[in-house]
């Protein structure tokens, strides 16, 4: 640990990566602020198989290659902005680039996403690179965003659980235990909130609803209401009373969930 915090940002991120690998955690998509967002550490990630989805800033760290030429972010935006959609709200467009070779010597690609920035005019903009060709632009916007849960967690724990504030110490050690006992409160406090507040904690009552509304597919109801329309149709004198009985009928055939929501108007939305 002492090691790792007198190494470089990218070393230390490498070695923690490859401990969790090493704990059998399997991960693909690694997310990360500019903070990290240098071409050196890309092409080591994508030289181990991960594959980085971050934010990309202006600086002369991070370069990209299109129509051979190395271009900064903001060269790269005036070279391209006559593709992008200015009138839009979120995502404007991307643009394919070279990342260079990984540390193996294959030339890797990526799609940098330019984003409207909201809390900005409407002239700003951010830049999010992709290195996951699957992945649709705002897929892999939206798979980004689940980044913010971590600036909460060092809000939370820098103003509220007096990370840093609570004592002075110049030992290494006591900084470390400082720390941990600060993310134990954390997650005391998250594991609490998750019990008396946030009802997908209520598991088996969650997990009853879904195991019960895998019972029948959207499918299989199309299926059966077409059935008994079918079933109408064959009718020769179809009265009110025989209606209400085919609807009945179809009814009970349903899931038992499905008859639950029906008649005690709740939305389905419930179990999601």
């Amino acid at each position: 640990m002492r090691i790792e915090a007198i190494g470089g940002k990218p070393k230390a991120l490498l070695s923690l990566l490859s401990e969790i690998s090493r704990a059998g955690v399997d991960t693909r998509h690694i997310l990360f602020d500019s903070w990290f967002g240098s071409n050196r550490l890309i092409s080591d990630l994508l030289g181990e198989g991960y594959l980085p989805i971050c934010m990309v800033k202006d600086w002369k760290g991070m370069k990209f290659r299109l129509d051979g030429e190395s271009l900064t972010l903001s060269q790269l935006y005036r070279k391209v902005k006559w593709r992008l959609n200015h009138s839009s709200r979120d995502v404007m467009g991307s643009v394919l680039v070279s990342l260079g070779e990984d540390s193996h010597g294959n030339l890797r690609h990526g799609h940098v996403i330019f984003v409207r920035n909201r809390n900005k005019s409407k002239r700003e903009w951010l830049a999010i690179l992709n290195t996951d060709a699957r992945l649709s632009e705002r897929e892999a916007v939206r798979i980004y965003g689940k980044r913010w849960d971590i600036e909460v967690f060092f809000k939370v724990c820098k103003s509220v659980l007096k990370l840093a504030r609570e004592l002075q110490v110049r030992s290494f050690d006591s900084l470390v235990a400082h720390t941990s006992i600060v993310f134990l409160r954390y997650m005391l406090l998250s594991c609490e909130n998750r019990l008396s507040q946030d009802d997908r904690s209520h598991g088996a009552l969650f997990a009853a609803l879904c195991d019960e509304l895998e019972d029948i597919s959207l499918k299989q109801a199309i299926e059966l209401l077409f059935a008994y329309l079918e079933m109408a149709a064959r009718e020769e004198a179809l009265t009110p009373q025989r209606l209400k009985a085919l609807q009945e009928g179809f009814m009970a055939d349903l899931a038992k969930s499905i008859r639950y929501f029906q008649a005690n108007k709740i939305p389905l939305i419930i179990a999601a």
